[in-house]
């Protein structure tokens, strides 16, 4: 894997319905090229799978996420399995708390939120609260990127050799890579006061 991959990547990750022309016209690449790199990067499971970000309000407008919040034991592999087996969970969390497990619904129905309670009822979890969430509100502009296999880059900052790692971040119209999130901060920092000026 090299930098036009990463790049490859970042664009896919930021919009995953960019054309191949686009991603070509953005890389400096021919569209077989293009699709090369992709079907390499699909090969060699660096790519899992392609998915959909489904804006759930536009979906269900009337209808409303819920947090479940549960306390569980320490083996809660079939509980979590179960619930996402619904296709009603957006997330899953586990927690250092009293209540140690959390899941945050899709927006869903009674009938729904009902399916769920039996399943923690079935598990024999009977200390659990339900609660309506009012809002959401998701960050999607900053979309660091961890990459492995990364070749011939250096941390802008303190010039150190990736060594096969990094973090890729969007600086300006560049993608850039960096060896730790301390550099990558500081770097930030930096160029954020040169751009005041």
């Amino acid at each position: 894997m090299d930098a036009t991959d990463l790049k490859l990547l970042y664009l896919l990750k930021s919009n995953a319905r960019m054309s191949f022309t686009d991603i070509g016209k953005e890389l400096s690449l021919s569209v077989p090229a293009v699709t090369y790199r992709l079907n390499k990067l699909v090969k060699g499971a660096v790519i899992k799978n392609f998915t959909i970000n489904i804006d759930d309000e536009k979906l269900t407008p009337n209808y409303t996420s819920f947090l479940i919040q549960a306390r569980v034991g320490k083996d809660s592999t079939l509980l979590t399995a179960e619930l996402r087996g619904t296709m009603y969970i957006d997330s899953i969390i586990k927690i250092a708390s009293h209540q140690n497990f959390l899941a945050i619904t899709r927006n869903i129905t009674s009938e729904n939120l009902k399916n769920l309670i039996a399943i923690l009822e079935t598990h024999n979890i009977d200390n659990y609260e339900v609660k309506p969430i009012i809002s959401k509100d998701y960050d999607e502009s900053e979309t660091d990127l961890v990459a492995e296999n990364i070749s011939s880059i250096y941390c802008p900052l303190c010039q150190k050799n990736l060594d096969g790692k990094g973090i890729i971040t969007t600086i300006g119209t560049q993608i850039m890579g960096f060896c730790c999130e301390s550099c990558k901060i500081e770097f930030l920092e930096s160029y954020s006061k040169i751009s005041d000026l």
